[in-house]
């Protein structure tokens, strides 16, 4: 996905919440590389935040499916982390 999903926010406040998950999510999986899970769980977990927020305000089903996805995956990260 190369682009926020477009949601009752202002387009700028979702791309940035957007990309501050995906930025999250990233580190997180370096973490979890590192063998640093405590960082890893932290980071993941703020990721899971930011895109339930965005969910919460979504309104196109396609831009729901794609944060689900996202988060779902995030939160199977979290399950093995912790």
């Amino acid at each position: 996905m190369d682009s926020a999903p477009q949601i009752g926010l202002s387009g700028e406040c979702a791309e940035l919440i957007f990309k501050r998950a995906m930025s999250a999510g990233r580190a997180a999986a370096a973490a979890e590389l590192e063998q640093v899970y405590g960082k890893s769980a932290r980071l993941y977990l703020k990721g899971v935040l930011l895109l339930e927020f965005l969910l919460d305000s979504a309104h196109d089903e396609t831009d729901k499916t794609v944060l689900n996805q996202y988060k779902s995956l995030f939160e199977q990260r979290l399950f093995v982390t912790e």
